[in-house]
């Protein structure tokens, strides 16, 4: 089975999309959305895989059978059409673009702190 990985970054912008396409009943930038989630190597990897071998194709079926009411159902069944061509779909769980964010304003406070320091440090040489 081929493995195609998308990072959590995408994960919650496609969940982000999809959730705005929901809120205001517009799904015709969605099938754009999806697309964006894959490099054009993954998309190749995609299509020497397909029955078809038409990436957009498979999304124009996807949207089509979907039923419009959540984002999980959506990459469900991406995830489900993707897996009966032998293709493995990993996302990445979005909750840690979130965790990363916290961790980087975290190490963000913690760089000042050290900058602070630097300059006392720089200060206190000075004074001898």
């Amino acid at each position: 089975m081929q493995e195609i990985y998308i990072n959590s970054t995408k994960t919650a912008a496609l969940h982000e999309a999809i959730s705005d396409a929901i809120t205001a009943g517009q799904f015709g930038s969605l099938a754009d959305d999806i697309r964006d989630c894959f490099s054009e190597d993954q998309i190749e990897q995609i299509e020497e895989l397909l029955d078809s071998s038409d990436f957009d194709e498979l999304i124009d079926t996807l949207l089509s059978d979907w039923s419009g009411d959540t984002p999980e159902e959506l990459i469900e069944e991406l995830t489900d059409i993707l897996g009966e061509s032998s293709i493995d779909l990993i996302m990445e769980d979005e909750k840690l673009v979130e965790e990363e964010e916290t961790f980087e304003e975290e190490d963000d406070d913690f760089i000042d702190e050290d900058d602070d320091s630097e300059e006392d440090f720089e200060e206190e040489e000075e004074e001898y």
